[in-house]
């Protein structure tokens, strides 16, 4: 899903306390996300979001500023959205308590951004879901509670309403979206290079059509350049010539397009079913912002592809 509307957002750990960020709508509707993560990675496109920032105690839920606040990092804590929580603690005292009870170290909040913007690296991918699965709810919660008139919503809880806030912010890119054409795969194909079903992860799908009708699907590019540079490793008896069309899926919009028109961003720290991937775009617009936001090294058309380039995203 491409990079989505930041509303008004406040950071929420697992017990408690919360993060402000600025607000994009007059209404002042406000959204909460419950880790740091989702500050880290609004911050990576706007910088400027630390200008309005509050942070709220762990145990208390008071609102102070961050500079004021005092970071547990590394606590063994579960969150629902990051693999490494961070918390915030208004009293030094009670941060070292929890510390000494729950491990972890005690730093500012230029710090804890620092880190929780490392680990993006393992947190994006849960924050992808985390937008997907609030976008489809939100969608539902419209069209079904509120008879697609905001006005006539009943009363929500917070999870509901936060998931109707995230569809409305970003309602007209996602039925963008949904009306694109997509790589449809079958829910029995396998990829020939892993063995893994493609139907579960729609979002990296790619798809070869050999010319006499056979058609080879792929949990990501990675393995389906494997595939196209070397079939016959993979069983399969084709040459470059016996492929009708190579397509891929945009990762912002899932939108099927032919490889040789697309744009390969290489080294960044999103992940793939398979690890390190060639994540397509069709605009190098999309590519260039992307690669920016998640420390990309590199962006390849189709035809400067190499098999030594796709094996090195496995070393």
């Amino acid at each position: 899903m491409k990079q989505l509307v930041l509303i008004f957002i406040i950071f929420q750990t697992l017990f408690g306390g919360s993060l402000v960020v600025g607000t994009s709508l007059p209404s002042n509707e406000i959204k909460i996300y419950p880790c740091l993560a989702y500050i880290a990675r609004a911050y990576t496109l706007n910088p400027s979001i630390i200008d309005t920032l509050f942070v709220s105690d762990f145990y208390t839920g008071e609102k102070i500023n961050p500079s004021d606040a005092f970071f547990v990092i590394n606590a063994k804590q579960k969150s629902s959205c990051s693999k490494y929580p961070i918390f915030a603690f208004s009293n030094k005292d009670e941060a070292k308590q929890f510390a000494q009870h729950y491990g972890g170290a005690i730093r500012d909040f230029d710090f804890a951004l620092f880190v929780a913007q490392k680990d993006l690296e393992h947190d994006n991918p849960i924050l992808q879901a985390r937008d997907e699965k609030d976008a489809t709810r939100g969608q539902k919660i419209l069209e079904m509670l509120c008879h697609n008139d905001r006005q006539k919503c009943p009363k929500m809880n917070k999870d509901d309403e936060n998931a109707l806030l995230f569809y409305l912010a970003n309602k007209e890119m996602i039925q963008q979206t949904q009306n694109l054409s997509k790589i449809e795969v079958p829910t029995d194909s396998k990829c020939p290079v892993c063995g893994m079903f493609v139907a579960k992860y729609p979002k990296w799908a790619a798809h070869i059509v050999v010319k006499e009708g056979h058609n080879h699907y792929f949990d990501g590019v990675k393995d389906m350049m494997k595939f196209y540079f070397e079939p016959q490793k993979y069983h399969h008896n084709h040459a470059k010539e016996d492929f009708s069309s190579v397509l891929v899926s945009d990762y912002y919009t899932l939108e099927k397009i032919e490889a040789k028109d697309a744009f390969f961003v290489v080294g960044s720290n999103i992940y793939g079913p398979m690890g390190h991937e060639l994540i397509p775009f069709k605009s190098e617009k999309d590519a260039r912002s992307f690669s920016t936001s998640h420390n990309g090294k590199k962006i390849y058309r189709f035809d400067a592809l190499t098999l030594d380039i796709v094996w090195d995203l496995d070393r």
